[in-house]
């Protein structure tokens, strides 16, 4: 004969050990998840990187009047901060819970979405660095990046 208070005990037990079990899994998930993420993250810098000093050797190579070499490294180097910065924003947010993953959404989906952010970092960036060098930004904005540079240039020499 079953005790009804043992019964109900045991069953209380049970179901918060499945609900532990759950956890431990949902948790594991998570983990893998952000692993694939930041393989998307590591997987686009690298391609940006490579990409980008591409496209910046094909235009040297067509001979346009003003670009110079420093120019195309430096939107090189503008691509490469701009995909670091977002992937450290990523990565400093997954580490506070900050940045909850869908890990139910399959493993391309998530490498894909990892891959996303260091492209719209890469891409903001260049873009800041084209409108500073073509002086398309309000004065001030200007004038602060030239006193900049003028400091850069006196520490050097």
């Amino acid at each position: 004969m079953v005790h009804p208070r043992r019964g109900r005990r045991t069953r209380t037990r049970t179901a918060g050990q499945v609900e532990r079990a759950v956890q431990i899994v949902e948790r594991s998930a998570l983990k893998n998840a952000q692993f694939i993420y930041f393989g998307g993250m590591m997987t686009a810098l690298l391609a940006l990187v490579v990409i980008t000093w591409g496209i910046g050797r094909i235009v040297l190579n067509m001979n346009v009047e003003g670009i110079t070499p420093s120019a195309v490294d430096g939107w090189t180097l503008a691509a490469a901060a701009g995909a670091i910065g977002a992937i450290v924003s990523v990565m400093q947010r997954i580490s506070a819970n900050e940045c909850p993953l869908r890990w139910r959404a399959g493993t391309w989906l998530l490498f894909l979405m990892g891959g996303f952010r260091p492209i719209v970092g890469a891409v903001i960036a260049v873009i800041a660095v084209l409108a500073i060098q073509a002086n398309l930004l309000p004065d001030h904005f200007t004038l602060l990046v030239r006193a900049h540079r003028r400091q850069l240039h006196s520490h050097r020499s």
